[in-house]
């Protein structure tokens, strides 16, 4: 299967949900399938000035990475607009190319802005596991805002049965939501018979 794995907190960033990104794409590769993540880089020097640089694309473990360029601006004024617009057309010509079987995307904010204009173009997948979410979702001012951001996925996966509780509280439909706790890599952590 060809999956796309849009992540714009993925390594080298530090955190929950670029370590799950990571590993799961690691794992896919390890099961047979075809990965690309799509991120950006955030080291690039001098970042209150116009500074450009490149697309970059390079493998690592299997997973093909594919960098979009970010533009830096005073206050980071465009910052997010123009990212998330180079994210949706890069993806949009790969699933227009036929080069996508499942898309999916691992943050509620940012990255469903992303995702969200691709809707009914190719099957997509939302893994539901940011605290910032159990928090709006609190709010039941926000959870609208919360439907628009998760509503047009075609599945959602929590990691957590309180994750499941609250992506059902926004009024996503329960038989498209399913409980997948997360892995454990057993080549890295496995029990010891010497502690006890």
């Amino acid at each position: 299967m060809r999956i796309v794995v849009q992540a714009e907190d993925a390594p080298p960033n530090i955190g929950g949900i670029a370590t799950h990104v990571w590993e799961l794409s690691r794992a896919l590769v390890q099961l047979g399938h075809s990965v690309r993540l799509l991120t950006t880089r955030k080291d690039v020097p001098h970042p209150r000035n116009l500074t450009t640089w490149r697309a970059r694309v390079r493998l690592s473990e299997g997973i093909e990475i594919h960098e979009v360029p970010v533009v830096y601006s005073p206050r980071r004024v465009f910052f997010e607009p123009q990212l998330a617009l180079r994210f949706t057309n890069r993806l949009r010509s790969w699933i227009v190319n036929g080069e996508v079987d499942v898309l999916t995307f691992h943050y509620w904010d940012f990255d469903s802005l992303v995702v969200r204009p691709l809707a009914g173009l190719c099957p997509i997948v939302f893994t539901n596991h940011s605290s910032y979410f159990l928090q709006a979702v609190e709010d039941p001012g926000r959870r609208d805002l919360l439907w628009q951001r998760i509503g047009f996925a075609d599945a959602i996966i929590a990691p957590s049965q309180e994750l499941l509780e609250k992506t059902l509280l926004v009024g996503y439909p329960p038989e498209h939501c399913r409980r997948i706790p997360n892995g454990v890599d057993i080549q890295r952590f496995l029990p010891r018979e010497d502690i006890r």
